[in-house]
């Protein structure tokens, strides 16, 4: 194999990040209103300084109007540098029955507790 060649792991994984990417904007595609309230109160609870889930947001927008508008949102917030995952807690919302969720904190946050 030449190194012009793509091994298949790499083929794999390019593969599966265009997938995600376009899974993303299908999501957000159709959730116009929702889509900009969610994406201040992302930056607000980022803002805050404080620990935030996706129940969270919730609270602050009612339910996305697809299922993956909500995943979406946290991963281009993360992509952005916005927000940086900090950990796991079991979701409050009875409706996930205990799920677990990713916590979350602003990016500046995590930079001031750094220096």
């Amino acid at each position: 194999m030449t190194t012009d060649q793509l091994d298949l792991e790499t083929y794999v994984r390019d593969q599966a990040e265009r997938a995600r990417d376009h899974g993303t904007e299908a999501a957000l595609d159709s959730a116009g209103l929702w889509r900009d309230l969610a994406r201040g109160a992302i930056a607000y609870l980022a803002a805050s300084g404080h620990t935030f889930t996706a129940d969270d947001v919730r609270r602050l927008t009612g339910e996305p109007p697809s299922d993956g508008a909500l995943g979406a949102l946290f991963l281009g917030a993360a992509k952005r540098r916005e927000i940086v995952a900090v950990g796991y807690e079991r979701s409050r919302r009875p409706l996930r029955r205990g799920g677990v969720v990713r916590v979350w904190v602003g990016a500046e946050a995590v930079a001031d507790r750094g220096s």
